[in-house]
């Protein structure tokens, strides 16, 4: 026999009758037992985003058979039951990064063939693909970098592929931009890094080559190195490597400021430098 039980078939025993082609009948009392389907009434998460790896799911419901089966209908998401009892079902979930975005009917079969569905979504990836500024140099501390690009959910995180710079906050503004606090060790390795964002829902992606690491301004000589208590405005010559258009130039303690300050060259900067007088009683 092939046999086919509908979604809203009446739970219980049911008679068999067989009839020959002359009429003749035969009637087994409660041959076949109908039992309840499997049935979903929450999904936990209920969405996953792009390139989720090994993602723990919980369908709550009943009905649920030792032996049960799940497929997908997004040939980028797979699965496996981890465990299960008769009213919760955990399964390990992964989601390709090429996996279309959308909503993904989880199929649950029974080893009694009572099937039903559930819902899941994929999410789209977070993508970064600007970054404000995108160098930093050695030693900077506590960057803001602006990441402007698609699919960023609150609580977005970040992390840089190598050691020597450190992402100490990533700040969701929108669905197009997050905040990053960036820092760069004074030893880092010069050269490109690569940023790796994460949704709380699993879904990632990692921006190569977002931000280089830039070699540090080294100062090697002064010009003048001495200057008396009511000195102005004199100019000092500061020679080295690194220097980039727009530097500033400050000097500890108090009463010393810079009035001004020209990057000549990488090699080179002019700055005047005055010296507040200190009144001394007699």
């Amino acid at each position: 026999l092939t046999v086919s039980v509908s979604g809203t078939a009446t739970i219980g025993a049911h008679d068999l009758t067989l009839t020959n082609t002359d009429a003749g009948t035969s009637t087994v009392t409660g041959a076949l037992t109908v039992v309840a389907g499997p049935s979903v009434s929450l999904v936990t998460p209920s969405s996953l985003g792009q390139s989720a790896l090994s993602k723990t799911v919980t369908l709550t419901g009943t009905g649920f058979q030792s032996g049960l089966t799940v497929s997908f209908s997004n040939a980028g998401v797979t699965g496996t039951v981890a465990s299960l009892t008769s009213t919760s079902v955990t399964l390990t979930v992964s989601v390709s990064s090429t996996a279309t975005p959308g909503a993904v009917d989880i199929h649950l079969t029974n080893p009694d063939a009572g099937t039903s569905t559930a819902a899941l979504s994929v999410t789209a990836a977070p993508i970064g693909s600007g970054f404000a500024p995108s160098t930093l140099g050695q030693g900077a501390t506590s960057t803001t970098v602006v990441v402007t690009g698609t699919g960023f959910q609150a609580g977005v995180s970040a992390a840089v592929s190598v050691a020597g710079v450190t992402i100490s906050a990533a700040t969701f503004v929108s669905a197009t931009r997050v905040d990053l606090t960036v820092s760069v060790a004074a030893g880092a390795a010069l050269g490109t890094r690569n940023i790796t964002f994460t949704n709380p829902d699993g879904g990632t992606s990692t921006s190569t080559n977002a931000i280089t690491v830039g070699a540090a301004p080294s100062m090697t000589s002064l010009s003048q190195t001495t200057l008396g208590q009511g000195a102005t405005a004199e100019p000092i010559t500061i020679s080295g490597t690194g220097f980039q258009s727009g530097a500033t130039v400050t000097v500890s303690g108090t009463g010393v400021t810079v009035s001004s300050a020209t990057v000549n060259s990488a090699t080179s900067i002019s700055i005047d430098r005055k010296s507040t007088r200190l009144n001394s009683s007699h």
